[in-house]
């Protein structure tokens, strides 16, 4: 589930919450519900739109498409230094 809602932002540059609610049987807005506080922010600075049916990445959201996937990954949390930095 996570590793297709980080390839849907890196490849398609969009997240379709109906598509996850078919599939998984999931209200994506509530088993991301972490993610959508940082999403709001991003929305502010123009790098996602965040609508009733999906995220989509904007043209200035492709500069930063791996932050915005990082929100969707698990395991980001304590292993932080693991992982390649952004910027």
């Amino acid at each position: 589930l996570r590793r297709e809602a980080i390839m849907d932002i890196m490849c398609l540059l969009k997240a379709d919450f109906e598509k996850f609610a078919k599939k998984y049987g999931i209200d994506f807005r509530q088993k991301f519900a972490g993610a959508f506080a940082s999403l709001g922010e991003m929305q502010k600075d123009g790098i996602v739109e965040v609508g009733e049916d999906c995220i989509k990445i904007t043209e200035l959201g492709r500069l930063f498409v791996r932050n915005v996937a990082m929100l969707f990954d698990g395991r980001m949390g304590a292993e932080k230094s693991k992982y390649s930095k952004t910027l």
